[in-house]
């Protein structure tokens, strides 16, 4: 059963009519000739707009690393487990997840088939000593009759294998009623990337023809009326029907019964192809939730509002899929003794790497509160320890008006004390 729902889906998705929601008969013609569907991954992925935002989620979430820490003895903070177990596990998660993928390239996967297949499944495979030794990316159907996956995965030698749901890791897309397993984004997005697929190529269409113009050629017959007027309501009517499906097929049109040329054709300008084209590529950001500056598009916009955006995308795109993946992962991989004492969680400093400005003022913050020594911001940035580096240390800029604290005079202990309480 799982097989034919599979199939049953990839035709769906492949379907040129669902993805544009045209309806030819209603409307009249077949211009869905002209229509390019983009309801699929690798057509969509033609769409620049689409090919960006797809880009720019899925290295964003790559860059960042799942690692399994562990809390110290007193329970006051978390640090990487490094341990036997823990130092294979953290190898798996942050080196090397697969034998044909790095982590990179394994988180990437993950997350462009969550976004353009609604679901990722992951399955954990373990050496005898039952410790982790690789995490393969998946396809498959859930059976909810009895709560199991059959998984698939031609690269990696998959081949329908079921498991139960308790030992494969669930990454969704888009959760509604319909789509309880997670629906991809590219499912609700296809009208919009069929516009824009279709805007490239009419762009295409009319560069290489060199503007040229669409125009019926009619003759006139002896003794008729110029025009249709002479013709009966009937042949008038089968004329209509004739023109309307040639009108999308050629771009000289004959026609016997009057003598007389009419350009019919619409430019880029009429059509306002550049405009449809900037609102398309709004809509896909506004699907992909990718700000459009992240997409090249930097309309109306400087550097606050790009670094703004940036920051809004991090907060309320990626961070959402981070806690739901720290989830599944605790909820699958942990075993209940080991709740307390063991978590997933993801590094998200490298996100801020390259934004010298935000990283240095996050630094500051934290060095002048005494959440981090000089040689622990150091150590970030793989330098070398500072004699006298290990020193905590806590901004006191306040005190009282008329203080000796700011007149640079010798202060007495009892006036520094009230100086710091302040």
């Amino acid at each position: 059963m799982g097989i034919f729902t599979r199939q049953r889906k990839q035709q769906r998705e492949l379907s040129p009519a669902p993805a544009i929601g045209v309806n030819v008969a209603a409307n009249g013609g077949s211009y869905e000739k002209r229509v390019v569907p983009a309801g699929d991954e690798e057509r969509s992925l033609t769409v620049a707009a689409v090919f960006r935002a797809a880009e720019v989620r899925s290295n964003s979430f790559a860059t960042m690393r799942l690692r399994l820490m562990k809390w110290d003895a007193k329970q006051e903070y978390l640090t990487v487990d490094m341990r036997a177990d823990g130092r294979t596990t953290n190898y798996v998660l942050q080196v090397k997840a697969n034998r044909l993928q790095n982590a990179f390239q394994f988180w990437k996967h993950v997350e462009m088939m969550r976004m353009f297949h609604g679901h990722c499944y992951i399955l954990p495979r373990y050496d005898f000593d039952g410790t982790l030794s690789e995490l393969i990316p998946c396809d498959g159907t859930y059976n909810k009759a009895n709560d199991t996956y059959i998984l698939t995965s031609d690269d990696f030698r998959v081949y329908g294998e079921t498991h139960p749901s308790s030992e494969v890791i669930v990454i969704r897309g888009i959760v509604t009623r319909n789509h309880p397993e997670g629906e991809s984004i590219i499912h609700y997005a296809a009208r919009t990337a069929s516009l824009s697929a279709t805007i490239e190529s009419l762009s295409l269409e009319s560069a290489a023809k060199g503007g040229r113009q669409k125009l019926i050629m009619q003759q006139k017959p002896e003794g008729s009326m110029l025009g249709l007027g002479g013709l009966s309501p009937d042949e008038m009517k089968r004329q209509a029907e004739r023109l309307q499906e040639s009108i999308y097929d050629k771009d000289v049109i004959f026609d016997s019964s009057v003598s007389n040329i009419t350009p019919i054709n619409m430019n880029a300008v009429d059509l306002q192809l550049l405009d449809t084209r900037k609102f398309s590529v709004a809509d896909i950001a506004r699907f992909f939730g990718v700000p459009r500056n992240l997409l090249m598009d930097d309309s109306n916009s400087n550097y606050k509002t790009a670094e703004d955006s940036t920051l809004d995308f991090m907060s309320r795109t990626l961070n959402p899929l981070v806690l739901e993946i720290e989830a599944e992962f605790n909820a699958k991989m942990l075993l209940p003794e080991e709740f307390g004492r063991k978590l997933y969680k993801f590094d998200t400093h490298q996100l801020f790497a390259l934004d010298i400005n935000t990283l240095a003022s996050y630094n500051r913050a934290r060095l002048e509160t005494g959440i981090a020594s000089v040689n622990e911001l150091r150590k970030e940035q793989n330098l070398p320890a500072v004699e006298g580096g290990d020193e905590h240390y806590v901004s006191c800029n306040l005190a009282p008006v008329g203080s000796a604290k700011l007149s640079g005079e010798p202060t007495t202990n009892t006036e520094s004390d009230e100086g710091t309480e302040a």
